[in-house]
């Protein structure tokens, strides 16, 4: 398991991740991967990694500064 920095080419990745761990939710997915993009794109964001397990996008993190 490796900790890196998230690159644009792992966004299909992190988008897939992120699907499939809310279609199993008690609510099902909702558009939190178009969420996570516009997140993305935006001014805010200050930390965003990728866990990689066997080249494989397993875990997620996106941290965004909160405006008063």
């Amino acid at each position: 398991m490796k900790t890196t920095i998230f690159k644009t080419e792992m966004t299909n990745s992190v988008d897939s991740l992120i699907r499939n761990a809310f279609k199993k939710s008690e609510h099902g997915y909702n558009g939190e991967a178009e969420l996570t993009s516009t997140l993305r794109n935006s001014s805010t964001r200050t930390f965003e990694r990728v866990v990689i397990t066997d080249n494989k996008v397993v875990g997620h993190a996106l941290l965004m500064r909160s405006k008063n």
